[in-house]
């Protein structure tokens, strides 16, 4: 018997301009009301595609090209997590060479 495919994503029924408000200078680290509406539309999404999304974005750009909602995330949010995982990933490193010395 053959699995039935996924429903499609929430994002595909919408207008994608909806993820890539204009922000016109607002504060960053603040949700426009823009934003909160394209976060609520991938707040019905599965949370494993979801995270298949927020994954991709990431992996897609440096932290100084992210821009839209994307995975759940605005693009100052998907800049801070890539900013904890550099600032990490150095701290790591730093340790490991403490070792070697």
């Amino acid at each position: 018997m053959e699995t039935p495919p996924p429903p499609p994503s929430p994002c595909t029924q919408v207008d994608p301009d909806l993820f890539f408000p204009k922000t016109d200078g607002e504060d960053p680290s603040l949700p426009t009301p823009a934003e909160q509406e394209a976060l609520a539309v991938c707040a019905g999404c599965p949370l494993g595609a979801k995270a298949a999304c927020l994954l991709k974005a990431l992996d897609a750009a440096p932290a100084w090209h992210q821009w839209g909602v994307v995975g759940g995330a605005t693009a100052s949010q998907r800049k801070a997590i890539l900013r904890r995982t550099a600032e990490r990933r150095t701290a790591e490193y730093v340790a490991q060479l403490a070792e070697v010395a």
